[in-house]
């Protein structure tokens, strides 16, 4: 039988795993059984708090979004593919996220909203601190037993599965695996999707090879990797017992070696281990592709990003059209864009609206920016501003109402603000790639400033 992929995210194992760090956005398709430990504050640096609790800057937030939105999806899909999904359980970590929003005082506030680090399986079930050492099996406990017998004495729970039985978003079963000494509280958990893998929770483990040897000494590459291979072959075990659909024994170890083996079974695994290679080099060509598409595809967020993700396509925009575009943050100023081009030197921002066209608010903060800006003593001219405007984002763009108000129109032509609806720089990014015309981007750059204090319109082709 062809050796079975095994990725593990956000954790290091000794053994035949695939590593994958927490805020990768690498696919779980390759994966046969799949391990994930999010432990956010191991992953993403935070420097201060909010309420006692660590509170992310607005950069660390997008990522931290997009990592939660991305193992949702992922788990979710793998769930669906027929891949037994795995939870090392650590600690429950609180924090906020910045939502990119800011209050109207004087100063600004940072609007920040509490997440956790199990937010990509609130689908499925809560968890709430708890530490502790004393485990008992349950009637369930079989799925995990070769696993048990050899981690047991490692494992130590740190947080509880609650409420008990949980209510996943859609239909399940739900099997308690292991619960504290009493009984009182599920510290492991087999929750079954209807017409889905698994997803098997266990509690943490000694993993770090400091932590697998004994007081007197350290563990040797040899016992390291006698200790992977056991891994590997009870998360294995684990895989087949709840995908069985019966209460089938696995198969032990010791009755898979080469003097049990059957003729059919050995011409069957050639077969299946060739096969497998083939896999694997398909697999690789489709993670290769599918890499280049998100690449190829990143100007799209013009038509319907906000945030940071609209901010670094409106960069990558405009360095299309031959601006030397990037964003400036210092100690004392932040700003989403800065540009240049010997048409002149720009200051932008940029704002996307789910459901709404852009406020004066934002423009209020770009003439700020341009005052702050021409005070510092290596800028001669007051740059030209520039509001990158995603309004009504969820919606088509052939469908959207106007995408300023009246007010934000009339601050920019008293300001002689440039006013920049993003799906229109999207039309002419799209133009330039397909067309490389030089002098095509030069008008382009040439209208941001003939156009100052009104919505750009860009010229045809």
């Amino acid at each position: 039988m062809g050796t079975r992929k095994i990725l593990s995210v956000g954790i290091k194992l000794p053994g035949d795993f695939d590593f994958i760090p927490l805020n990768s956005k690498q696919s779980l398709t390759d994966a046969d059984i799949a391990i994930i430990r999010p432990s956010f504050f191991e992953e993403f640096d935070w420097e201060r708090t909010h309420k006692g609790i660590p509170s992310f800057d607005e950069e660390t937030s997008f990522q931290i979004l997009n990592t939660i939105t991305h193992w949702q999806t992922e788990v979710s899909a793998a769930l669906n593919r027929g891949t037994t999904v795995l939870i090392y359980l650590c600690d429950r970590e609180d924090f906020h996220l910045d939502t990119g929003r800011r209050s109207h005082d004087i100063p600004a506030k940072r609007l920040l909203e509490r997440y956790s680090n199990y937010e990509f399986l609130t689908n499925y079930c809560t968890f709430t601190n708890h530490q502790g050492t004393e485990i008992t099996k349950t009637r369930d406990s079989s799925h995990i037993s070769a696993y048990w017998d050899f981690l047991g004495p490692k494992s130590e729970y740190r947080v509880f599965i609650e409420p008990w039985p949980p209510r996943p978003a859609q239909k399940a079963t739900c099997l308690p695996l292991l619960k504290t000494k009493k009984g009182e509280h599920v510290v492991a958990a087999l929750i079954r999707p209807q017409n889905c893998a698994p997803l098997v929770l266990l509690p943490r483990f000694a993993y770090e090879p400091s932590e697998l040897a004994s007081a007197d000494g350290k563990l040797s590459n040899e016992e390291i990797l006698t200790f992977g291979k056991r891994l590997t072959a009870s998360l294995a075990e684990i895989d087949k017992s709840v995908q069985s659909p019966s209460n089938e024994s696995p198969t032990p170890d010791w009755a898979k070696s080469h003097q049990y083996l059957l003729p059919i079974e050995i011409s069957l695994s050639a077969e299946l281990n060739e096969a497998h290679k083939r896999l694997d080099e398909v697999s690789a060509f489709i993670k290769k592709k599918n890499s280049e598409l998100d690449d190829a595809g990143q100007f799209k967020a013009l038509l319907y990003g906000t945030g940071k993700q609209l901010e670094a396509a409106i960069l990558q925009g405009l360095q299309a059209l031959g601006f030397a575009a990037a964003p400036l943050k210092t100690a004392e100023s932040e700003f989403d864009a800065v540009f240049s081009a010997p048409e002149g030197r720009f200051l932008g921002e940029a704002e996307g609206k789910d459901n709404s066209p852009i406020n004066v608010d934002k423009l209020r903060q770009l003439e700020m920016n341009r005052q702050e800006d021409f005070a510092n003593d290596d800028v001669d001219e007051l740059a030209t501003g520039v509001l990158f405007g995603n309004a009504f984002r969820l919606q088509p763009p052939e469908e959207r109402g106007e995408f300023f108000t009246r007010k934000c129109l009339s601050a920019a032509e008293r300001s002689g603000v440039a006013l920049v609806r993003t799906p229109d720089l999207f039309k002419v990014v799209r133009t330039i790639l397909e067309s490389t015309d030089k002098d095509y981007a030069a008008r382009c750059r040439k209208a941001l400033i003939e156009q100052r204090g009104q919505i750009v319109v860009f010229p045809s082709k």
